[in-house]
């Protein structure tokens, strides 16, 4: 359910081009799947684990999911996102 409610592939047909969409059940998807709570929470662990330092924190994590250190400005996005 949650790859169908994120637009995923069927994997048994042909797709040459995938739909795209935002909807509140996507969200909402994100926010409640157990199997996302349970990676961020993994995730947060990792980079706590990895440094005390918040943008220690974020350059670390941002290279782990994009293989790359982050921008100046998503790393103040990002702070302040924390800062929350």
């Amino acid at each position: 359910p949650l790859v169908e409610c994120l637009d995923g592939a069927d994997g048994s047909t042909l797709t040459p081009k995938r739909s795209e969409s935002v909807t509140a059940p996507q969200a909402l998807a994100l926010l409640n799947n157990e199997f996302i709570l349970v990676h961020a929470k993994a995730m947060a662990a990792r980079l706590e684990k990895h440094s005390p330092e918040r943008a220690k924190q974020i350059e670390f994590g941002c290279r782990l999911a994009w293989g790359r250190a982050p921008t100046a400005d998503e790393a103040k996005l990002f702070a302040a996102y924390a800062d929350k």
